[in-house]
């Protein structure tokens, strides 16, 4: 994988490509993984509701997509409070990885991605609209109701636009930040005497 990663970054070198650049074999993975997710999304879903569906715990053996990101420290850092306002791309993420689950899994993956305890109450009428609005599709077994991405593209584009939202907002604000902390430490607060 060193000599991949070697020969990556003299081909960005001979193509005139002027960043310093790091890689990390979980990004790399978790980015191949998601273009592949990206370019094939025939296998997110399924047309036939499922006869049997078994719940699937979240791990990384089982979903390699997320391996790098399952258990991480700066994700249980994120507030439950930031969790519960994108709860609709959270949920839309993560039963796109999944290819469907219910609604016990999804509170489990949010709780062992994030560490966040989402209450159903929170949760199941968020994967109700998001079912209402044509992004999920539902179906009802004996004893729980699994969701699965009706339209991958669709869904992509959602969480896509609002990450880029989230993104911009985020440098913006830390742009602001640091051009404050440069302005006072040019311009020192008189000391009272």
């Amino acid at each position: 994988m060193d000599d991949l990663l070697a020969e990556l970054k003299s081909e960005m070198d001979a193509a005139g490509v002027d960043a310093d650049v790091e890689f990390s074999l979980p990004t790399l993975e978790l980015t191949a993984a998601l273009d592949a997710t990206i370019d094939d999304t025939s296998q997110l879903y399924t047309d036939d509701p499922p006869h049997h569906y078994t719940d699937t715990p979240l791990t990384g053996d089982d979903l390699p997509l997320l391996e790098a990101w399952l258990d991480d420290a700066q994700l249980h850092g994120v507030g439950d409070d930031i969790i519960a306002e994108y709860i609709d791309e959270v949920l839309l993420v993560l039963i796109t990885v999944r290819g469907g689950a219910c609604g016990k899994e999804l509170l489990q993956d949010v709780r062992r991605l994030f560490g966040a305890d989402v209450s159903p109450g929170t949760m199941y009428p968020h994967l109700k609209q998001l079912a209402d609005a044509g992004l999920l599709e539902m179906s009802e077994l004996t004893k729980r109701k699994v969701y699965r991405v009706a339209d991958a593209q669709a869904a992509i584009e959602h969480v896509d636009s609002v990450v880029l939202q989230l993104l911009t907002f985020a440098v913006g604000l830390q742009t602001i930040m640091a051009d404050c902390i440069v302005n006072q430490s040019a311009d020192p607060q008189p000391q009272d005497e």
